[in-house]
């Protein structure tokens, strides 16, 4: 009895131990975008408009040749926004390009009324384009509706005002 134990306890390890070396391995990647307050995403912004979305641009990959190798791969789609007023920033043209990740859960659509606080791309798959990316991710598009400006709740506090009142905001904290 004492010897079918033994043999019973080393099969037994034995198949634990093909289990845990053979077994598929699971990879979990999660993530959060940092809350931004009204504030940060005023400073944080190269520029700040008000706009129209007139065209959407298709999707494409931000490295589809993977060179170099260590460059992330990324599903990108530009939106092309008229521009209705220059809240804060420099810029010359009637239109900007605005590069979004398609994973970021990001909505835009053809003549849609918009605020967006924008930033030129540092990040590692920048390319030299003439675009911008959102200020804080999807914290940088505020929606414009019966004239009222609203941001997207994303489990944080709504805000709701009028353009003049963010107007008052942005002289005050770019001064």
């Amino acid at each position: 009895m004492k010897r079918f134990l033994i043999g019973l306890l080393v099969a037994i390890c034995f198949v634990v131990a093909i289990y845990k070396f053979t077994a598929p391995k699971k990879v979990v990647v999660t993530g959060m975008i940092p809350y931004r307050t009204e504030q940060e995403l005023i400073v944080k912004s190269d520029l700040i408009i008000t706009g129209k979305v007139e065209r959407i641009g298709k999707s494409k990959w931000s490295n589809p040749e993977l060179k170099p190798a260590e460059k992330r791969n990324v599903l990108q789609t530009d939106i092309y926004v008229m521009i209705g007023e220059l809240l804060y920033g420099e810029y010359s043209k009637e239109y900007v390009a605005v590069r979004i990740d398609d994973g970021g859960h990001l909505e835009f659509k053809s003549g849609e009324e918009v605020v967006l606080f924008l930033s030129r791309d540092d990040s590692d798959v920048a390319t030299d384009e003439d675009y911008f990316v959102l200020t804080g991710m999807r914290q940088g598009k505020w929606n414009i509706a019966d004239e009222r400006i609203t941001s997207a709740d994303y489990g944080t506090k709504e805000i709701s005002q009028t353009l003049d009142e963010l107007k008052e905001k942005i002289i005050k904290n770019t001064k």
